[in-house]
């Protein structure tokens, strides 16, 4: 059961199980990548930017690292590349910039997450439950 709850707890860990690609591992060149944000307004956040990602990055790390900049969690965002208008599904974030073919100065429009977050079974929340959840847990119950 121990090596169950590592194994899930690898596999969720910042989106990706911090697993890369054989391509993620190999250094690949830097691109600048114009940001069109369609999902906040006003304040200090900017409606266009640029930022500076390397084609071995992951486009988990990538929607991290835009998501650091409108100030929202990456799980908010839905990015799609302005050229082809085409969503880069969560599908994608184990693969590389690379490997979804974004080139230098090309935009990537970000805006709202229409779906709504998926609600888990409270067995699947036990089966991430850490020795230190399950003492919290277990003296909690006993009030």
């Amino acid at each position: 059961m121990c090596i169950r709850d590592r194994i899930l707890d690898e596999s969720e860990k910042k989106g990706i199980g911090q697993l890369k690609s054989h391509s993620a591992l190999v250094k690949g060149e830097n691109l600048n990548i114009a940001i069109s944000n369609e999902l906040t307004m006003g304040g200090d956040v900017p409606k266009k930017f640029d930022i500076k990602v390397n084609t071995n990055a992951t486009v988990f790390e990538l929607r991290v690292q835009i998501a650091a900049i409108l100030k929202v969690t990456w799980e908010q965002i839905k990015l799609a590349k302005s050229l082809t208008n085409k969503e880069i599904k969560d599908l994608d974030n184990g693969k590389t910039v690379a490997d979804i073919k974004l080139r230098n100065q090309e935009t990537i429009i970000v805006s709202k997450r229409m779906t709504p977050l998926t609600p888990v079974s409270y067995t699947h929340l036990r089966a991430h439950e850490t020795p230190e959840h399950l003492v919290c847990r277990l003296l909690l119950e006993k009030k």
